[in-house]
C-alpha cells in the first residue's frame, strides 16, 4: 500500500471534524516521515488502549450496580406485598418500583459497544508497514472511544434514574405501611373506647340497687 492509499485509509478511518485538513497533511507526508512517527503512534495507541480498558471497566461497574438495584426493587416489591399498606400510597410505591425496574433493564440493555474487530484488523492491515498500522489503529480506537462514551453517558443516566425511582418507591412504601398501621391502631383504639362507653352503663344497670338501699313502701 503506497502513501496515497495510506492517506485515503486514514482519512476514512479518522472521520473527524476536519477531514480535508487531515487529507492535506497525510498527502504531504513522505514514507520516511510516516516511519519517523512510529514511536509517537505507539505511545498514542498505548494511551488509547488504557483509556478503552478504563471505559469498559466503568461500563461493567454500572452493570453491576444496575443488577444490585434491580434486586433491591424485587425485594422491596415482595416486602410491600406481604404488608398491610395504605392503598393509594401502596399503588404509588408499586408504580415507582416499576419505573425503577424499567430504567434498570434499559441501562443494562445498552451493550452494543464498539471495539476493534480482530479479523478485519488482520485482513486489512497485514500488508501495510509498521508505521501505517498503529496510525490506523489510533484513529479507529479514537472513534470507538467517542462512540462508547455516548453509551456510557446513556447507561449512567438510566442508572441514576433507576436509583431515584427506587428511593422514591422505598419512601412511599414506608409511608404506606406507617399510615396503614396508624389508621389500624387508631380504629382499634376508637372501637375499644366505644365498647367501654357502652359497657359502663350496662354494668351499672345490671348490678341493681345495693344492699344498703331502702325500699319505699
Amino acid at each position: 500500500m503506497g502513501v496515497t492509499g495510506h492517506a485515503e485509509a486514514l482519512v476514512d478511518l479518522l472521520g473527524l471534524v476536519q477531514p480535508r485538513r487531515h487529507s492535506e497533511i497525510l498527502w504531504s507526508m513522505t514514507p520516511d516521515e510516516v516511519e519517523r512517527q512510529v514511536e509517537t503512534l505507539d505511545l498514542i495507541n498505548t494511551e488509547l488502549s488504557a483509556s478503552h480498558d478504563r471505559q469498559f471497566d466503568a461500563l461493567d461497574k454500572i452493570d453491576a450496580k444496575v443488577v444490585v438495584i434491580v434486586g433491591y426493587v424485587a425485594a422491596a416489591g415482595v416486602l410491600l406485598a406481604t404488608r398491610h399498606a395504605q392503598p393509594v400510597l401502596e399503588g404509588l410505591a408499586y408504580l415507582a418500583f416499576l419505573v425503577a425496574l424499567g430504567f434498570g433493564v434499559r441501562a443494562y440493555a445498552i451493550r452494543n459497544y464498539k471495539d476493534i474487530d480482530p479479523v478485519a484488523l488482520v485482513l486489512k492491515y497485514s500488508p501495510v508497514t509498521r508505521a501505517q498500522t498503529p496510525a490506523a489503529l489510533a484513529a479507529k480506537r479514537a472513534r470507538n472511544f467517542s462512540y462508547n462514551q455516548k453509551l456510557h453517558k446513556a447507561k449512567a443516566d438510566n442508572w441514576t434514574r433507576c436509583l431515584i425511582a427506587l428511593l422514591t418507591g422505598t419512601v412511599l412504601m414506608v409511608a404506606a405501611i406507617l399510615v396503614q398501621t396508624y389508621d389500624h391502631d387508631h380504629a382499634r383504639e376508637s372501637a375499644r373506647t366505644a365498647r367501654s362507653q357502652v359497657a359502663g352503663p350496662a354494668r351499672c344497670h345490671a348490678a341493681g340497687p345495693g344492699p344498703n338501699s331502702t325500699q319505699l313502701h
